[in-house]
């Protein structure tokens, strides 16, 4: 996409006004959008950043041609913002980073015009145009770099579509750190499984640093290094449900995308709640449980039993209060808040509770089979 200027119905008098002192300032607006994204990123080594001072100088220049005079974005400046982007990609990451920086550097531009426009009388009709174009170019950085990021795929991830392919496998991967070097991926010591529902394409820009993927082809399972945040949406399309699998040593990935694959199914039987995504990290006695789920009905019968012959109602009442104090270990008090009832009205139903399952049911190894009940009884749709 290129940086097409809006239609202007404001006098030209006021576009030259302001563009001739802006670009008067020129040295401003570059300083200015250096101090952002330095203050956004943190600091950076003399070298880094008079390449960064170089790049947002052509920047710049570059931008205050799209924005006062229409002018696209040459073909050199957009290779070189598309070498910006294939840097990023070799390294194993997505343009987070560059796409941060470039809003932050053109949010600084903005208020620095605004000012500019302010000073000089500009009608509000002009600057809003200009802002209108500023923010057009700013589209046209982004996709150059995204552009660049897309392309520098050719080089390495059939590479790594193959090594996530073994990864996921169950047999042993020969020569993994070979391999991972060979296909340009920075081997991490510990990954996380991120597996969807559905097939689907991910989007490079939202995924975060180092993570392993096929981007050519539809799939349903990328690999995150343990020590980076899991993406909740990486992937544009919608309706899509994910679930992260335990962090676990990178040979044995495989693992962690079985469990995330379980956690779906839960979902999917009502065992857990459909969110967008499931973390296994909030559900370890679920999975646990679900290791022998055969064994799970004869738990729930035997110790809930007594309970079915009361009225939905009641049972429902109880069950609630029940779970609460499970989860808060015994904390009347903090039951009694959660679920609106004076703490008297909670210990009733508590021995309610042990009149009906006996005395020992809150205590010990039946304490815990309660909690494994509730834990892992379907719920209603």
């Amino acid at each position: 996409m290129t940086a097409a200027r809006t239609t202007r119905t404001t006098p030209p008098a006021e576009d030259l006004r302001l563009a001739v002192a802006a670009r008067a300032r020129r040295s401003d607006l570059v300083r200015t959008a250096v101090e952002a994204i330095t203050r956004s990123a943190g600091p950076r080594d003399p070298a880094d950043l008079a390449a960064l001072t170089a790049t947002v100088t052509a920047a710049v220049d570059v931008g205050l041609d799209a924005v006062f005079d229409g002018r696209c974005a040459p073909p050199a400046w957009r290779l070189l913002l598309g070498e910006v982007g294939a840097a990023e990609r070799r390294a194993g990451r997505g343009l987070e980073v560059v796409e941060s920086a470039t809003r932050v550097a053109a949010r600084a531009v903005w208020h620095h015009l605004i000012v500019l426009a302010r000073r000089l009388r500009v009608s509000p009709t002009a600057t809003v145009a200009v802002v209108d174009a500023l923010f057009a170019f700013t589209d046209t950085v982004c996709e150059a770099a995204r552009d660049g990021h897309r392309a520098a795929a050719g080089s390495t991830d059939p590479g790594r579509a193959e090594l996530l392919a073994l990864l996921l496998a169950p047999a042993p991967v020969p020569d993994l750190t070979a391999r991972a070097a060979e296909a340009g991926w920075p081997l991490p010591d510990r990954v996380t499984a991120l597996v969807a529902d559905t097939p689907f394409r991910v989007d490079p820009a939202r995924l975060p640093p180092g993570a392993l993927t096929d981007p050519d082809r539809a799939g349903t399972c990328l690999l995150v290094p343990a020590d980076q945040p899991i993406p909740e949406a990486p992937s544009t399309r919608r309706g899509i449900r994910f679930a992260a699998g335990p962090p676990v040593p990178t040979a044995d990935a495989h693992r962690s995308a079985h469990y995330a694959r379980t956690l779906l199914d839960l979902v999917d039987r009502g065992t857990l709640p459909t969110r967008r995504l499931t973390r296994a990290d909030d559900h370890l006695l679920t999975l646990l449980a679900a290791a022998d789920d055969g064994l799970l009905p004869w738990v729930r019968s035997a110790t809930l039993a007594p309970l079915a012959a009361l009225s939905p109602g009641r049972r429902a009442k109880l069950l609630t209060t029940l779970a609460l104090w499970l989860r808060h270990d015994g904390d009347v008090r903090e039951v009694a808040q959660r679920v609106g009832l004076h703490p008297q009205t909670v210990r009733y139903r508590l021995q309610q509770l042990r009149d009906l399952l006996g005395d020992s049911a809150l205590e010990g190894e039946q304490r815990f089979l309660l909690r494994l009940a509730l834990v892992t009884a379907p719920r209603a749709r």
